[in-house]
């Protein structure tokens, strides 16, 4: 039996928009009804027969590229942007807005010389501070990403994100007590926030070792999203962790029923969120120690398709293949585990051990 790390896969930082389409009513002459006039269509209709009859009107160029963008229409949203700001160079919002759609595409060069522009404009738009402090972020410019989460935190108090944004960057700069600090002042202006709750659990399992106070704040996070993958993942993670701690022919019943609680956990997190590789991994080794080899086969195989370079998932696999005397198809596995993570000794002496059988 080979030893598992459970660990939560750190929050992505996400960012906040709101976006809002046209809401004209049709012509009196098509009396259409209610439901129908505002569809994302039948507003996208109406822009189009505003912007025929005035094609110099930047706002209607900019509410149609937010439409398209709604609707999930990338390329056009970006023409209709790039129109708005050809209509109106001196203004703030079509250059935020501009920008979005860059870092929603990844062109983070672009949409960096749009926020800039904005804020030399004079913006008075906090997304255009917070998401260019996701820019800085990810670049690893601290520094300036701190300033621009503090300055979008000022324009708007109330956006919860914000906040959580200083806490994760203090976190990452290992200042916990900031962080802790940051994510607590993020739940008093949203209880419920969920990413907020997410990190204060990381922070009490991982960092300060109390499983209890951890578990108080997964407790609320599901409280507030009853199916939220993270949450149950946490809850599997933690009954598995139970189960773990437990020897003993006399805990063998209460051992098993703890792995099923995890097992039926982690099969929540995965309906909920198909592409979620630790949760898929971490019910595969459910089954493993169950010895439902099979399903946990499936399970990690799973965890590859989505995470090819998940270095436990082929540990896991070509140990599976070793414990059936398959030793070629598992020393493939076990050497590309070895491969992810040349710093872990039982991945490398496995790799050898099976190595050694084959020739």
């Amino acid at each position: 039996m080979y030893a598992i790390r459970l660990c939560a896969p750190l929050l992505a930082l996400v960012w906040v928009t709101t976006i809002t389409g046209c809401q004209s009513p049709p012509p009196a002459a098509e009396a259409a009804p209610a439901a129908v006039a505002n569809t994302p269509e039948a507003q996208l209709r109406s822009l189009d027969n505003q912007i025929a009859l005035n094609s110099r009107d930047y706002a209607l160029y900019l509410d149609r590229s937010r439409l398209y963008y709604a609707m999930d229409s990338i390329p056009q949203a970006l023409k209709d942007a790039d129109q708005a700001v050809a209509l109106f160079r001196d203004g703030p919002n079509v250059h935020y807005w501009r920008g979005f759609l860059a870092f929603a595409t990844g062109d983070t060069v672009r949409a960096m010389e749009a926020y800039n522009r904005a804020e030399l404009l004079g913006t008075d738009e906090a997304e255009v501070f917070y998401q260019r402090g996701q820019i800085f972020f990810f670049r690893g410019e601290y520094g300036k990403a701190s300033r621009d989460y503090l300055a979008a935190t000022e324009l708007d108090s109330l956006q919860p994100i914000y906040v959580f944004a200083q806490g994760y960057l203090a976190e990452k700069q290992g200042d916990t007590k900031t962080a802790l600090r940051k994510y607590l002042d993020a739940l008093k202006i949203d209880t419920t926030f969920d990413k907020a709750l997410a990190r204060l659990h990381d922070v009490y399992l991982y960092q300060k070792g109390s499983p209890q106070e951890a578990m108080k704040y997964n407790q609320r996070l599901l409280e507030a999203h009853p199916l939220h993958p993270l949450g149950h993942f946490n809850l599997g993670s933690e009954y598995l962790r139970q189960a773990l701690m437990m020897g003993g022919s006399a805990q063998e019943n209460e051992r098993r029923t703890l792995i099923n609680q995890a097992v039926s956990e982690f099969t929540i997190s995965v309906a909920r969120d198909p592409n979620f590789d630790q949760a898929w991994y971490t019910r595969g080794y459910c089954y493993y120690l169950g010895e439902k080899l099979d399903e946990a086969m499936r399970d990690f195989e799973k965890t590859l398709s989505i995470n090819p370079d998940f270095a436990q998932a082929h540990h896991m696999i070509g140990s599976i293949y070793a414990y059936s005397g398959d030793y070629r198809s598992a020393l493939g596995y076990l050497r590309r585990a070895a491969e992810l993570n040349p710093a872990s000794r039982d991945f490398r002496e496995k790799a050898e051990e099976v190595s050694a059988l084959v020739q």
